[in-house]
């Protein structure tokens, strides 16, 4: 059991935690997380009604890391096109 513990860490820390190309993705990830923050902690009312409920009680930076915090990452790039990423040619003339 102990084994399959050591085997199953040593492959985690090779193949994801210290992969090349997979610590490439964190720098991405970490703009993507920095400007979501920094966009929802300067426009508060942009946030979902539960968000904003606890960023009545907690502060709203606190709310917005939970709020980022709870996303998936599908999710997260969803919301970071959906605001930073003009849809131009879905506008009606």
């Amino acid at each position: 059991r102990e084994q399959a513990f050591d085997e199953l860490y040593r492959f985690m820390f090779d193949a994801l935690y210290l992969n090349p190309t997979v610590k490439s993705e964190e720098v991405k990830a970490e703009a993507l997380l920095t400007t979501l923050f920094g966009y929802y902690c300067e426009s508060p009312e942009r946030l979902p009604a539960d968000v904003t409920a606890v960023a009545e009680q907690e502060g709203v930076e606190r709310a917005v890391a939970d709020y980022l915090a709870s996303m998936t990452d599908n999710y997260a790039m969803q919301e970071y096109e959906h605001i930073f990423i003009p849809r131009c040619w879905e506008q009606k003339v």
